[in-house]
């Protein structure tokens, strides 16, 4: 439902599960990750929101249309460049809730 509603196909949600099980996030777990930070974004905490100001990125457009999974890794990826392992890592469980 979470990805339904964000616009996220059924292809890219069965893609992005396939790469969590590559890490080990296996069904319901890598599932659970998936909607959990996808809530953490659609809705953020005061602490997630932060977060986003913090590296200027945006994970909806002008129109208030989420970005999909791709447009969030490119987000991601450049904000993240120059940062370290910890620092990544530390952003990732602050905008995710989980790493």
């Amino acid at each position: 439902p979470v990805s339904k509603t964000l616009g996220i196909s059924l292809a890219e949600s069965a893609a992005s599960s396939g790469l969590l099980a590559d890490q080990a996030l296996r069904g319901s777990i890598g599932s659970t990750a998936l909607a959990s930070g996808l809530l953490r974004l659609s809705a953020p905490t005061q602490q997630v929101q932060d977060e986003i100001e913090r590296l200027n990125i945006s994970f909806f457009d002008a129109s208030g249309e989420f970005k999909g999974l791709a447009g969030v890794v490119g987000e991601l990826e450049g904000a993240y460049v120059g940062m370290s392992t910890e620092q990544k890592t530390a952003s990732l469980a602050t905008l995710f809730g989980c790493y």
